[in-house]
């Protein structure tokens, strides 16, 4: 086992997402990491901009990241 793996293993990882990417990405981080894969309910992130810019993303990409990480937690 990974030193990583071994970190992460048994922890609750939330995923901040919406649109249904959990289901591609969920399996990966509880497959590697051997963590439990949460999705708030209800979990608005195109607040934080869209990708196809029809809601306009406040800063850069990492700072609307950072901030869907903190609203997320």
């Amino acid at each position: 086992m990974s030193q990583t793996k071994s970190w992460f293993q048994n922890r609750v990882c939330i995923l901040a997402t919406m649109h249904k990417k959990e289901q591609a990405i969920a399996p990966l981080l509880e497959k590697e990491l051997e963590v439990k894969v949460v999705v708030p309910e209800a979990f608005n992130t195109d607040i934080f901009g869209t990708f196809t810019r029809d809601i306009k993303r406040l800063g850069t990409q990492l700072e609307a990241a950072r901030l869907k990480a903190k609203k997320a937690l």
